[in-house]
């Protein structure tokens, strides 16, 4: 879908199709501070805050309306998962990957949870799957960030478990 504001033309996302992994992450991030309702529809779209924020609220609400799709992260299914059956083992790669994936896991806990030395499971789990992009890339070598998350959601979900499951990670 097109709009038109300021005489600028921006295309808003309708569905996860429209999303990259790389946005996909920056949206949840946002969630999961509670960011404003503007800087997530920011997010969303690519709309620049201030514009948005000389929008009518009606044509706020016209726009929200087309990418409340966000609202249902469960809509997001998990497939084009690497079949399990392949047993994947991240032990099998080369050290230099690992090392690689593993520093990444260390910034991430670093950035993402600066204060904390023990994260919960579903933080654990949150680290992993923004460091997915280079698990991934390292494993497979697909670059996964400008892709639709539609389509690489399952894929960062799979490897991101394999690779907690693999090795234990001590952040120093």
């Amino acid at each position: 879908m097109k709009v038109k504001i300021e005489n600028t033309e921006y295309n808003i996302p309708q569905s996860w199709n429209d999303i990259t992994y790389n946005q996909f992450l920056l949206i949840t991030a946002a969630a999961s501070r509670n960011a404003e309702p503007l800087e997530m529809l920011s997010l969303i779209t690519g709309i620049d805050h201030e514009v948005l924020s000389h929008c009518t609220i009606q044509g706020l609400t016209d726009i929200s309306t087309v990418v409340s799709f966000v609202q249902e992260v469960d809509t997001l299914e998990p497939y084009n998962v690497v079949d399990e059956t392949l047993q994947v083992d991240i032990r099998n790669m080369p050290y230099y990957k690992y090392e690689i994936c593993s520093q990444d896991v260390k910034r991430l806990w670093a950035e993402l949870y600066p204060d904390k030395s023990q994260l919960e499971p579903e933080e654990v789990l949150n680290v992993y799957m923004n460091a997915a992009p280079v698990i991934v890339r390292e494993y497979l070598e697909i670059e996964i960030g400008e892709m639709p998350v539609s389509t690489t959601y399952g894929l960062a979900l799979f490897f991101s478990k394999v690779f907690l499951n693999s090795m234990t990670h001590i952040v120093s």
